[in-house]
This record gives C-alpha cells, structure tokens and sequence, in this order.
C-alpha cells in the first residue's frame, strides 16, 4: 500500500500499534518482525497473514496450552556454526538445547491439531523436528550448562582428582589454622585470596618466621598473605588440575560444536519459525485483548463496518473502565464520499482515523476492532490529509 504522507497523526498511531502489539512478542526477533510490519497489496499475503494472527486468536480463545517459553533468537549460536573450528559456549548450547525442546512442544501440539490450525501448521511444514540434537547436548550438559564428569572419562578422571586434591589441602589447612590461631598468628579475618592462590592472614611480624610464600602485605604493613609451605604442593596440582579441566571441557565443546554443526539447516529452520510463530502469537494476544476480528474481505476497494471502534481509543477507554462508542460506516462504489458534519468534540476525527487505521491494521495482517458480519477491502493508496 502507498501512503502519502509517511509522516500523520495517522502513522504515529500505526506505531503505536505496533509498539503495543510488540510488548507481547517473547523474542527479539518477533518484535523486529512486528516493527518491521507495512500495509500490504498481496491479497493472498494479507489473507494468510490474518489467518495465522486469527488461529491464534482462536487459541487464546479456547486456553489452548500452545508452547509459549524459550523463543530464543539463535543469531549468535548460527553465526559460529558457520565458522569453522569454532567453538559454542555452554550457554549457547543450552539455547540450542532449548529452542531444540520448544520445536518438538509445538510439534506435539499440531500432532492433534494441524487441522483446526491449518495456517500455522503450515509453519511446521518445512522444519523437520531432530532428537539427536537434544541429545546429543544432554550427554554433555546438565540443565544449568555445566559440562557433566560424564561427558568423558578424561573429564570424569580429572574432576575425582581435583576433588580428593581439594579435600586434601582443606584437611591441610584446618590444621595449620587451628595451629596458627592457638599460637595467635592469624589476624581476625584469617583468610583470603591473593594472586589466585588461598592464603592466610597472618600478623606482619611473623612473616619471616612461618615457612611458605608472601602473596601480599596489607596497605598498613599489620598484615601479612602466607601461602604456607605445607600446601603450596597441593595447590600446585591444583593449578595444573584445574588447568587439565579446562582444556578437557574446551575440548569436549569443540567436538558437540562440530556435531551441531551438522544440523545447521534444522537449527536455521527452529530459529525461523518461533520468530514467526512470536510474531503471529503477539497479533492474536493484541487481537483478543481488543476483541478485535476476522473481518470478512473482498477485492474491492470498499468496506461496511459494523461497530467499529478506534483501537486506541479502546485500550484507553478500557483501563479507564469506559464505554468506547462504536459507528457503523459503508461506502462502496455507488457511495463512494462520505461528508460527515457535526460540533466540534463530536467525534468526527476520530471517525476518520479510525478507518484509516483499520485499514492499515487490515493489510498488515491485523485483526480489527469491528463486530462479525463487517467486510473489508483492499486498498492500493491511502492519502491523508
């Protein structure tokens, strides 16, 4: 559709629209889709978008338990597929790992309804739904991203080493603290972290007394940070065990990376299609908040509203718990100008707007604020002055 000009009163509450319609999208990329709406001249494009936006009018209507969680975009996740060698962080995964499990819930969903929602399941039509994607991330991730000891028996050998290293410089350093505190060493905050390593806080004049390694001395000079002698060896392997952990998981990610790799296309498919089932959800949800409707549609430039409403107006008078009035409005070839006089305040703005509104709404596939039994065309300009 042409509109001239860009810039009305009329333009802005288009935006406005779309700003309410977008507050209902779950993803960045459905409320991209939703700013991103121009009135349409397709008719075959304008009847199946309102379609979709209807079905899922009809859901929300019903409490149908359609999936609503983890639409998330997949752009970042996508993108390092597509470089070689790269690698996914567990989080990333774990999107993955979700949007995975929130394509097979709709795939559950259209098992039993694919009929009575035809239009939407047409979205499906092309996304084939992979287990092995799932799991294959949940052999390697638990629920919160952390890789599993299981993911491999590297890992698994690392991680049971680091544990009885850990509970051994624990056991190590309650004797020595126990030790220090009874003989007065340590200062009242007794412990800390310096340079990465676990030390003690010792009174400064002890320093060259107790054997093991000054980290760092206190800005007063008061307090000294001992690594004692005792544990620097099993921190030592600490080190080098947390290290051996890190190249393992990386290692372990590389590999998961690389298989996922291999289903791009599917993922590319997921990631689509809850983008556009996002943005057909959030057109029903406004919809049925403004008990908006399907008018029914013809090709020719002429429409017969019955109760129409300004939907602006509406969700004002709404929150305000006031009756919007509603005007019923036909013009068609044989009554093609309508001259509307009246006093001021009277509402005749409104009248205007509202079906230039309508009609922008109509043909970016926007249900309508009129009553069933209403007819709407299809417009090629809408001038405004």
């Amino acid at each position: 559709m042409f509109i001239f000009p860009l810039t009305s009163l009329l333009a802005d509450e288009f935006l406005s629209i779309k700003n309410h319609i977008s507050n209902y999208c779950l993803s960045p990329s459905g409320k991209a889709r939703v700013m991103a709406l121009v009135p349409m001249k397709d008719g075959e494009a304008i009847r199946l978008s309102l379609g979709k936006t209807n079905e899922f009018r009809k859901i929300i209507s019903a409490s149908e338990n359609f999936p609503s969680e983890n639409y998330k975009d997949l752009d970042r996740e996508l993108k390092l597929l597509r470089i070689e060698n790269s690698v996914l962080q567990p989080e990333q995964a774990l999107n993955i790992l979700l949007v995975t499990k929130t394509i097979a819930a709709i795939n559950l969903f259209f098992i039993n309804n694919h009929e009575r929602y035809p239009l939407l399941y047409s979205i499906m039509e092309n996304v084939y739904y992979e287990k092995n994607i799932s799991d294959e991330i949940e052999k390697v991730l638990d629920e919160f991203g952390v890789v599993k000891s299981t993911a491999s028996q590297e890992l698994m050998s690392i991680r049971r080493s680091l544990q009885r290293s850990r509970s051994e410089a624990e056991r190590v350093y309650q004797q020595i603290i126990n030790k220090y505190k009874k003989d007065g060493w340590l200062t009242d905050s007794e412990e800390s972290t310096r340079n990465g390593r676990r030390v003690l806080s010792i009174v400064a004049e002890q320093k060259r007394t107790l054997k093991g390694i000054i980290h760092d001395v206190s800005a007063t000079g008061k307090t000294a940070f001992l690594e004692p002698q005792e544990v620097v060896g099993i921190n030592n392997s600490i080190v080098q065990l947390e290290q051996d952990e890190r190249l393992e998981i990386l290692r372990i990610l590389r590999e998961l990376t690389q298989t996922l790799r291999k289903y791009y296309s599917h993922l590319e498919s997921y990631s689509t299609s809850l983008s556009e089932f996002d943005f057909s959800r959030a057109k029903g949800l406004f919809a049925s908040y403004i008990n908006a409707i399907f008018p029914k549609l013809n090709n020719h430039s002429a429409f017969d509203l019955k109760n129409a409403r300004h939907p602006l107006l509406f969700l004002h008078n709404k929150l305000q718990k006031k009756e919007t009035i509603p005007f019923d409005l036909r013009l068609d070839f044989k009554n093609r100008i309508l001259v509307i006089s009246g006093p001021n305040a009277g509402g005749k703005t409104v009248c205007m707007k509202t079906i230039g509104l309508l009609q922008m709404m109509l043909q970016s596939g926007m249900l309508v604020t009129a009553d069933d039994g209403s007819t709407m065309g299809i417009f090629n300009n809408l001038l405004i002055d």
